[in-house]
Parts: structure tokens; C-alpha cells; sequence
């Protein structure tokens, strides 16, 4: 037996899979993704030295 991507969102959530992104929503998506990962590591570093 195989479940699809779409018949298992629907079983586990209740609700119809989303339609896709257009291609403009999902660069947009991406790029706040990669801002706030971008954000998380570059945070500066203190060095305390004795």
C-alpha cells in the first residue's frame, strides 16, 4: 500500500494539501528562510579574555 504526499497531509492536518507556490511566493519564502537563518549565525561572538 502507498500514500501519496498529499492523501498522508490530508489524513494527519484534516485539510486539503495547498495548492503550490507560484514561483514568486516561493522566492520570497526562501529569501526571509535564508535572511533569518543568515541573522541566527552571524550574531557576534564576545570573547571575554581575562
Amino acid at each position: 500500500m502507498a500514500v501519496s504526499p498529499a492523501c498522508l497531509y490530508r489524513l494527519v492536518y484534516g485539510k486539503a494539501y495547498p495548492d503550490k507556490l507560484t514561483e514568486e511566493e516561493e522566492l520570497r519564502l526562501n529569501f526571509h528562510i535564508e535572511e533569518r537563518l543568515l541573522r541566527y549565525h552571524t550574531r557576534p561572538i564576545i570573547i571575554y579574555r581575562q
